[in-house]
């Protein structure tokens, strides 16, 4: 040991450790054994390691924040350009991680969550068609009665549920089947019921031989 004291050694075997590792870092040989190393004392003290972790990230938490907003900003194209190389050579990976997300999480919660609005929609707005009384759920649908729906469907599902929902106006929305809403929509926003109620195409009948 150079020092009797501790504390003075720890000092200078770290200057010694920085001082070897500024002169063989470009030693391929060095690097590799020394990341070899790092992962196998890793291996071995995993779980003193992640407590030491955890501990040093609650009790430096907002320093840590402040320094990671610092390194975003002052390495903001660096991080962008990252970013898309990552996603450029992992699409195929990124893409079946999605696709398991959604099928195992988001699509059955964002269902559950849809039924959840119309049902409420219903309450508000009535539970049939306004226009032909069609009272089957699965033909409903929220028809913007002053137009405006292709903007509005820009956003998702849920989003313009919601906003039905909040907004609560009658003179705006209403609840009509997929028959009447699509007539409207042909039909200079008047459902063909009420126009064309007299014009109704006759049946061919047919005799089979």
């Amino acid at each position: 040991m150079p020092y009797k004291d501790p504390e003075k050694n720890k000092v200078a075997m770290k200057v010694a450790s920085k001082k070897y590792y500024a002169t063989h870092k470009d030693d391929p040989d060095f690097t590799n054994h020394r990341k070899e190393t790092r992962r196998e004392w890793y291996l071995a003290h995993r779980e003193q390691e992640n407590e030491r972790s955890q501990l040093y990230n609650e009790t430096y938490k907002e320093k840590l924040a402040v320094r990671r907003r610092e390194y975003d900003i002052d390495n903001k194209e660096y991080i962008k350009q990252r970013t898309l190389n990552y996603l450029a050579s992992h699409k195929d990976t990124i893409k079946a991680k999605r696709h398991k997300y959604w099928t195992d999480y988001k699509g059955p919660l964002t269902k559950q969550k849809r039924a959840i609005f119309w049902l409420r929609v219903l309450e508000l707005y009535g539970d049939r068609c306004s226009c032909c009384g069609e009272d089957l759920r699965a033909f409903g649908t929220i028809e913007h009665i002053n137009g405006g729906g292709s903007e509005h469907r820009k956003k998702n599902n849920l989003r313009i549920l919601r906003d039905v929902i909040e907004e609560n106006d009658k003179s705006k929305y209403r609840v009509t089947c997929w028959n009447c809403h699509l007539g409207a929509h042909h039909n200079g926003g008047i459902c063909p019921h009420k126009t064309h109620s007299t014009l109704r195409v006759k049946p061919k009948v047919v005799q089979c031989e």
